[in-house]
């Protein structure tokens, strides 16, 4: 009778193991799937929003478009060139504010990015800035954000995504994003990959503060797993 209790009890416990585990690889599975979409950003306040994003390499390793040379990537060189209008701040408090480019002019402030990246989507350099003054254009223009990417994500299906990881951050505006950003673009409707050359033509982004690393959801995971297969001590009388 002892032994059948024993037998059904040991049962029991490695099946809950192995549930344990298997739960475990499940999460994991989905932290590390949600990783490479390309899912970086909150796009959540503090966020600045960027339209009308074009390519701006200048090398027309893609064909005209309306007889302009709106080359965004060119795997020759391994050079991504853009530049757009970054037009919204949008703060934390919930206000929004208009940014302007100033010094006596009224358009939206400047943002231009530039990275080297290879065939295999490994960023080399790069680095990106925004220019202008916050609602009052007769203000001169000053960089309102600037900073150095250190990270790239991209996803090529659908609507073609490229985020950047960009830390080292100066400008009037670094009081309010911290320490680092996210500048996550989509709209790359001609992207493939990096190993050919593409343009860009109305690609919008918003740049915001990054998702924080899964590495703590990896631990209580691990630390999950190690609890569900502990076996419980026997004691004998």
């Amino acid at each position: 009778m002892d032994s059948n209790a024993g037998f059904f009890r040991s049962t029991r416990q490695r099946s809950a193991s192995w549930a344990t585990v298997g739960l475990m690889f499940l999460l994991l599975a989905l932290v590390s799937q949600s990783a490479h979409a390309g899912l970086m950003a909150k796009y959540e306040r503090p966020d600045i929003y960027v339209q009308q994003i074009i390519g701006d390499t200048q090398t027309g390793a893609t064909a005209p478009k309306w007889g302009m040379d709106f080359t965004a990537y060119d795997a020759v060189t391994d050079v991504l060139k853009l530049k757009g209008s970054a037009t919204l701040l949008k703060l934390p408090s919930g206000t929004d504010v208009n940014l302007k480019l100033g010094s006596g002019s009224s358009g939206p402030a400047a943002f231009t990015l530039e990275a080297t990246i290879d065939e295999n989507g490994i960023l080399g350099a790069g680095m990106f800035s925004i220019n202008g003054v916050q609602e009052d254009d007769s203000l001169v223009t000053v960089p309102l954000l600037t900073g150095t990417l250190t990270k790239v994500e991209y996803d090529f299906n659908g609507p073609g995504r490229i985020e950047f990881l960009a830390n080292s951050l100066n400008g009037e505006l670094q009081p309010v994003f911290g320490s680092e950003v996210v500048i996550a673009m989509n709209k790359f409707t001609d992207a493939v990959s990096f190993a050919t050359s593409f343009f860009a033509m109305g690609a919008e982004a918003d740049i915001g503060r990054p998702v924080p690393e899964p590495t703590s959801a990896i631990a209580w995971l691990c630390g999950l797993a190690a609890l569900g297969m502990r076996r419980p001590s026997r004691h004998r009388h």
